[in-house]
């Protein structure tokens, strides 16, 4: 079989079902953010806090209440200087100048 037939052969069997991307973790019933916690307290990111010294090692409770999550990006936000993501090295840089009171500085 030579290469194209070979790359035929895959493209047919690939196109023959229905894809879809496992981890984008995309929640069917949040398919969009809710809110800033969504952003900076995903899963991953929850890791590089916790290893900077956040307090919460653990994920987020999807059904949190409004004051759940402000508690949690509050605690969270000291953190953010010392706290590189894995994912997205760099993206909490627009976030330093955040207060843990909540205010802008």
């Amino acid at each position: 079989m030579d290469n194209r037939a070979a790359i035929e052969e895959l493209q047919n069997g690939l196109d023959s079902f229905p894809w879809m991307d496992p981890h984008t973790h995309i929640d069917a019933g949040h398919p969009s953010a809710r809110g800033l916690d969504d952003i900076l307290l995903y899963h991953m990111a929850i890791s590089d806090l916790y290893a900077a010294g956040c307090p919460s090692g653990a994920r987020i409770d999807e059904d949190r209440t409004p004051a759940e999550a402000r508690r949690r990006l509050l605690e969270a936000l000291p953190f953010l200087p010392r706290s590189e993501t894995r994912s997205s090295p760099g993206a909490y840089a627009p976030f330093f100048p955040i207060s843990t009171t909540g205010e802008s500085r």
